[in-house]
């Protein structure tokens, strides 16, 4: 099924890329696509029957790929609203739905249409085209599939290649003592695997015959004929990979060279699933985006070359070997290069120190001469590195201040520091303890400061009353922590982290212990009771 599977998919891309010119600019002017929300929730994420929560962080309820080749989302404030995505210049815009946070719906926009999105109790979005009733119907073809719906109104495609059923079946078969004891109960919640590949079959047999049918009856178009091959080729090979990845035994492999002799080595299976559907006429399409980040995790990140260093709360690859290796990679067009580039650079921004940072986005410029997507990550990254050799904050109101600022405002108070920020979910599980060891020292001279590191404004904000880290605290967003020097020189590299100065301000704990610990009070203590010497 493997090699087939690739085939076609080779197959499909051809002819999909050959016959649309939608992932190509045009010379004519660029027109915009209007979207009407009407009864449609915001973004959350889904809630299983055992009490399992799930669902992706969300740049927005609906993604694309904007003109600038970076990732945008809309999330609509409320049930009706109305967004527009302003000078497309391709002929068609792929927009992804996330649908209950967990399943991606793909949809290909006419380019100038007015596209009208309504949800039913199940909340599965039904689109309408104010162009044509053919597009409309040509837009919800995925939602008419015979048993599109396997289990929660979820595609079995979607629970088959969800990364948490899959870990807890492979923990089930490998460690049943760990996942009795564990995970049993969310046992309700999921179908077995061998379940889910069965109706995932019978799903496939009916997408093909529906979509040859219509496309037989004229009522699908060349252009939507070869768009939903593509995808269902797509799924077909993710599901591929999701095997590989889950029931066989991982082993490494080197990048340079992707003619392996072992036709048993899984990343040899994997590699030639994603070189199928390598085409630089897709890259304006958001599920291609995801399918070259998919690449870098599950083929680059294995090479024999690149080193897996464990942090506090997670692992992470060497993206800078992986960077490096994308030289040499073979049969990958020069645009996904770069889009394979761009991630690998987002990911040592993210994990390396300011001189890799500096050293790598200089590379970047130099092999893709893309200074949109460099200043984009500047911007986002707030990579002044003018200011590295300080660790600049600012509070609530925006008004900035340095560290040695914030240390002399709170001099002769000893103080406990967190490192924290509002999608790190230890930092948050932490907080009803925080807010304990807060009232336990409020008539004492000890400060409690919330550094929020690696954050978004508004998400902090919003944090800060959640976790009532605004009670007897005092918050602060870090605005460089990306190059400031400071969090190197005290090795901040995952979250939470805590520290303690004493009450002249000089760092006396690097790593203290957490606010529900034992210890932690015993140490405030020892601190309080230190004189300050004239």
């Amino acid at each position: 099924m493997k090699t087939k599977t690739l085939l076609i998919g080779i197959l499909i891309v051809a002819t999909f890329t050959g016959c649309n010119n939608s992932s190509v600019k045009t010379d004519k002017k660029a027109n915009d696509i209007v979207f009407i929300f009407k009864n449609v929730p915001t973004y959350k994420g889904f809630t299983f029957p055992s009490g399992l929560s799930s669902g992706k962080v969300p740049p927005g309820l609906i993604l694309y790929i904007n003109n600038n080749g970076l990732l945008s989302g809309y999330n609509p404030p409320q049930k009706v609203d109305t967004f527009k995505i302003k000078n497309i210049q391709t002929d068609y815009l792929e927009v992804l739905y996330q649908f209950q946070g967990i399943e991606d719906i793909y949809y290909l926009f006419r380019n100038g249409d007015t596209i009208e999105f309504t949800c039913g109790k199940n909340l599965y979005p039904h689109v309408k085209s104010y162009t044509s009733e053919k597009l409309t119907k040509q837009y919800n073809f995925q939602a008419n599939i015979k048993d599109r719906q396997s289990k929660f109104g979820f595609e079995s495609f979607t629970l088959l290649t969800y990364e948490r059923l899959r870990k807890f079946m492979q923990l089930k078969t490998e460690r049943p003592d760990i996942y009795n004891k564990l995970f049993r109960k969310s046992d309700v919640d999921f179908m077995s695997v061998d379940t889910l590949k069965k109706q995932f079959q019978t799903y496939i047999q009916n997408y093909q015959h529906i979509l040859d049918s219509l496309y037989q009856s004229k009522a699908v178009s060349d252009t939507f004929y070869q768009y939903y091959n593509y995808l269902l080729r797509r799924k077909e090979a993710e599901a591929s990979i999701f095997d590989y990845l889950y029931s066989r035994k991982k082993v490494d492999a080197s990048v340079n060279d992707f003619n392996y002799a072992d036709e048993n080595n899984h990343v040899v299976q994997i590699s030639s699933l994603y070189h199928g559907f390598f085409n630089d006429s897709l890259i304006h399409y958001i599920s291609y985006d995801r399918l070259v980040q998919g690449f870098i995790w599950d083929i680059l990140c294995k090479a024999k070359n690149v080193k897996v260093y464990r942090g506090t709360n997670r692992i992470y690859s060497d993206t800078r070997t992986v960077f490096d290796n994308i030289d040499t990679l073979k049969n990958i067009p020069p645009e996904t290069k770069n889009l394979l580039r761009f991630y690998s650079l987002e990911s040592i921004i993210e994990d390396f120190p300011v001189e890799d940072i500096q050293k790598y986005l200089s590379k970047y410029t130099q092999l893709t001469h893309d200074s949109i997507k460099a200043h984009y990550l500047i911007k986002k990254n707030n990579l002044d590195f003018k200011t590295s050799n300080d660790l600049l904050l600012k509070n609530e109101q925006g008004t900035q201040l340095t560290f040695k600022d914030l240390l002399k405002q709170y001099k002769g108070k000893v103080i406990y520091v967190d490192f924290w920020a509002s999608w790190c979910e230890p930092c948050r599980r932490s907080m009803p303890a925080a807010k304990k060891l807060r009232e336990a020292y409020k008539n004492k001279k000890v400060a409690f400061v919330y550094l929020a590191k690696n954050d978004q404004d508004n998400a902090w904000k919003k944090a800060i009353r959640r976790t009532e880290t605004n009670y007897l605290g005092e918050n602060y967003f870090i605005v460089n922590s990306t190059v400031s020097k400071i969090l190197e020189e005290w090795k901040v590299y995952s979250i939470p982290r805590y520290m303690i100065f004493d009450k002249k301000g000089h760092l006396v704990y690097k790593n203290a212990p957490g606010p529900g610990s034992e210890a932690i009070r015993k140490i405030l203590d020892k601190y309080l009771n230190e004189r300050l010497k004239p």
